[in-house]
């Protein structure tokens, strides 16, 4: 065999022991981006979780009347957090016709906002 064979092969082995090496790291990158990614995705659904249920602690539960405007910042939470039982539970709230109806779908609500939370 030719030197400049045996040159050629060495320098093909060295390509290929160094994309083994790269894909492996790539794959290992990938996989931990996609944890990073599933945890923030938790991170921000809780977080607009409890920033709907300290909104509607003040606005709701420790105020008498809610206005206009605090009412659609409630909506507005509510849809944020982009969870269906949630915003069922929420409508549910809203559409109380008596008191006791009323805190009958706040329980609801806040059950809905509990099992929402990612942990």
């Amino acid at each position: 065999m030719k030197i400049s064979t045996i040159i050629v092969l060495i320098v093909l082995a060295i390509a290929i022991v160094g994309n083994v090496i790269f894909i492996s790291r790539y794959t290992t990158a990938q996989r931990e981006l996609d944890a990073v990614r599933t945890e923030l995705a938790k991170y921000t659904t809780n977080e607009k979780i409890l920033s709907f249920g300290q909104l509607f602690v003040e606005k709701v539960l420790r105020a008498g009347e809610v206005s206009f405007d605090d009412r659609v910042k409630l909506e507005n939470a509510a849809l944020g957090i982009g969870n269906a039982e949630v915003l069922e539970a929420w409508k549910r709230f809203v559409e109380s016709k008596t008191e006791v109806q009323a805190q009958e779908t706040v329980k609801e609500l806040l059950g809905a906002l509990f099992k929402t939370i990612a942990l």
